[in-house]
């Protein structure tokens, strides 16, 4: 949970406010709880690579986590986030002595897919583009970090 609100501080919410125009500006993250909901994994296929192993898994990770966007005085709440996608987890610099594997990565090899619900004013006006804008932004803050080339 702290990992994830530290990216949401330092990342997400940096390029909200950079994209956003005018009263937008403003826009952060009020509330951010990931709750407790675990991920489901599908088939897992593993492959050798000349330094290593790769693993590719299915991913299904449907979150009960509590988000809050505010800006001004208005809120919105963002709920029931599903993000399913091909996980790729890449060991390599297999060591005969501990720690055993000198690197490892986490990425996808395309773009998972996201959804997620809207509740408080998200549910009952649209704001001009404010929907547009964050499904935009929090889409590309999950390919800059999790998508290839990029990975953790």
């Amino acid at each position: 949970d702290k990992a994830v609100q530290k990216i949401v501080r330092e990342e997400i919410t940096p390029n909200l406010q950079a994209d956003a125009a005018g009263p937008l500006k403003g826009i952060h993250f009020s509330e951010f709880e990931l709750g407790t909901a675990t991920p489901e994994f599908g088939t897992m296929r593993s492959y050798s690579t000349p330094t290593g192993y790769e693993m590719r898994v299915f991913l299904s990770y449907k979150s009960n986590f509590d988000i809050v966007v505010a800006v001004g005085g208005m809120k919105l709440g963002i709920k029931n986030l599903s993000l399913q996608g091909d996980l790729c987890v890449k060991i390599d610099q297999i060591m005969e002595q501990l720690p055993v594997v000198g690197g490892l990565a986490v990425y996808f090899m395309n773009p998972p897919l996201l959804s997620y619900t809207m509740e408080g004013i998200g549910s009952v006006v649209e704001i001009p583009g404010l929907r547009i804008l964050l499904h935009n932004t929090v889409n590309k803050a999950v390919a800059d970090a999790l998508v290839m080339p990029n990975q953790i």
